[in-house]
């Protein structure tokens, strides 16, 4: 039997009822028999029932828990989540559990702090809150257990689901990966934007001296066979995720293979490599779906900027403005 009030717990045992029946029997024999040695042991079963439940509850009680978001949370991936368990009295707790769903995690004894890692799947990429936990003990005698149920308010910021694919590109584009000679030539400079980080050979030096900012070279024009990828804004639905995740799986796989690329996917407008991932990632875990006018913009700055590169789009609708740029085509995926 438990019960559960103003994130409270109180759960009453199966042996608490049968050693109350016991205690009920012992205390009317010693009644009708008049024994003091009944009646002290009578006192003494009983007492220990009482402690039972004071002790539990207040071997949970004022535990804090702070909750420490992990580096990296990937939808619908495992993720590992770390739970400090702080103490705030000079003696000990003992036996704690935690109740997280269905499963509970023996925590054991708290000191001062203690480290618990628990094991969490996100279904949705973006801003995600962690499941509530219910700490609870049955100490000392087993026969009630008391707990307390916790909510956190902080939110984990979970990154779009990735892939066990590969894109399928010409193999005359991707050649032998970074070291390609036409990736490291034919490179010009369209425009600067400021930037707080940059790797030393895209930073305009000049305007550097001249104002103190950070500024960004952006390339464009003639790129040889940097291959361009751009995620369509105008999308919606499970499609839009489908596009969203497949932009995130590409990504990681241009970076770890060391190949000369530009992506366009909301904010973020570059190369992903190992500085920017974070940020990249970041950015298509908050991206809402958009609207025509906004692939239209899109559209135009490639055309602009990007006139002699390979484009490679991720769109969800059959009219959108990409597939009206010149030799655009549709991202493909192998297993």
């Amino acid at each position: 039997m438990s019960f559960l009030k103003r994130g409270t717990l109180l759960r009453v045992k199966s042996k608490f009822f049968l050693l109350s029946a016991v205690i009920l029997l012992v205390g009317l024999g010693g009644v009708n028999s008049g024994e003091n040695q009944v009646l002290f042991f009578f006192s003494m079963i009983l007492a220990a029932v009482g402690v039972s439940g004071f002790f539990s509850k207040r071997n949970v009680e004022r535990i804090g828990v702070e909750l420490v978001p992990p580096q990296r949370a990937f939808c619908c991936e495992e993720t590992l989540v770390k739970l400090v368990l702080k103490n705030p009295h000079f003696y000990p707790r003992f036996a704690i559990w935690i109740k997280k769903g269905r499963k509970d995690v023996f925590a054991g004894d708290i000191d001062k702090t203690k480290e618990i890692v628990l094991r969490q799947v996100f279904r949705k990429r973006g801003y995600n809150s962690f499941p509530e936990i219910t700490l609870w003990s049955e100490f000392p005698l087993g026969l009630v257990i008391r707990g307390k149920t916790i909510n956190f308010k902080e939110k984990i910021l979970v990154y779009p689901r990735l892939y066990n694919v590969k894109p399928y590109f010409p193999e005359e584009l991707i050649g032998e990966g970074e070291d390609k000679p036409s990736q490291l030539g034919n490179e010009e400079v369209h425009y600067v934007k400021e930037v707080e980080e940059a790797e030393p050979r895209k930073i305009y030096w000049k305007g550097f001296a001249r104002t103190g900012k950070l500024l960004e070279k952006v390339l464009g024009g003639s790129f040889g066979e940097r291959i361009v990828v751009a995620l369509d804004p105008y999308g919606s639905g499970l499609i839009f995720e489908e596009k969203i995740s497949l932009i995130a799986s590409l990504g990681y796989f241009l970076w770890k293979n060391h190949i000369f690329h530009f992506i366009f996917a909301g904010e973020f407008q570059g190369e992903v490599n190992e500085k920017n991932f974070d940020k990249f990632m970041a950015t298509l875990a908050l991206l809402k779906p958009g609207t025509r006018e906004e692939s239209a913009h899109l559209s135009s700055l490639i055309k602009t900027h990007f006139p002699n590169s390979n484009i490679f789009i991720a769109s969800c609708f059959e009219d959108s403005p990409l597939k009206s740029l010149k030799g655009a085509r549709e991202l493909v995926f192998v297993k």
